[in-house]
């Protein structure tokens, strides 16, 4: 097995893909083949205690739009002055997650530990460890919208001299996607790279219906949340 790999075919690109060796097979942890098994193990890893230290050295920036709501910057601060850092990567959270997801923390502290300065942007109304409230009837949505390109562009205006590179994973893999492809040569980002990215999040929501359907409750009441919360408080 390899895994499927898809990128504009230019020369630098190949070269790119065919330096990786990761690319050239893949093995799949037997016991994740089945999506319910795969599920429980991702709930029940997020439900494990983190160590203090892993949740205290991240710094939550707010970023207020101009309809007044509001998404977050989770910086993981490294003791750097930002003169100092020659490389960022922006993360696009997952479905609903926040930089504490499982997922996103185990990209997080690969990139830290080889030197990266690493920042999470946390989606309006997301977080599950660490929240950030919906403040507006407006939620997150599954295309490209001002919020992930303000959040960039603060990003990239912190570090100008910086290579800022992105990362997704899943929903946030779409917006990122979205995102270079919209903006062109106006990216602010050197180079992105999408993980686990639906091409149409109607199919995949409705296949997911039809063929996990103990599952596909738990997912929308999981992007439901903060609507239902702002609901609540107004």
């Amino acid at each position: 097995e390899v895994p499927m790999v898809k990128f504009q075919k230019t020369a630098t690109n190949e070269a790119l893909v065919n330096a990786c060796s990761s690319f050239k097979e893949y093995c799949c942890t037997p016991y994740l083949r089945n999506p319910y098994l795969a599920f429980v193990y991702l709930t029940i890893m997020e439900l494990v205690p983190l160590p203090a230290a892993e949740v205290d050295r991240i710094r939550r920036q707010k970023l207020t739009m101009p309809d007044g709501g509001v998404v977050c910057l989770d910086w993981i601060e490294d003791g750097r002055k930002d003169a100092e850092v020659e490389r960022v990567l922006f993360v696009a959270s997952t479905w609903t997650g926040d930089a504490l997801a499982l997922p996103i923390r185990l990209l997080v502290n690969r990139f830290v530990a080889e030197g990266w300065r690493v920042v999470v942007m946390t989606k309006r109304g997301c977080g599950l460890r660490m929240p950030n409230p919906l403040v507006t009837e407006r939620a997150f949505h599954l295309g490209i919208d001002s919020d992930l390109i303000t959040a960039i562009e603060v990003v990239a205006e912190r570090h100008p001299g910086a290579f800022i590179g992105g990362a997704g994973i899943s929903k946030g893999a779409s917006e990122l996607r979205a995102y270079v492809a919209a903006m062109g040569k106006g990216s602010r980002l050197h180079a992105a790279v999408a993980l686990d990215a639906a091409s149409d999040w109607n199919e995949v929501i409705a296949s997911v219906d039809d063929t996990l359907p103990a599952i596909s409750p738990i997912l929308a009441e999981a992007a439901l949340l903060g609507p239902k919360q702002y609901q609540a408080a107004h």
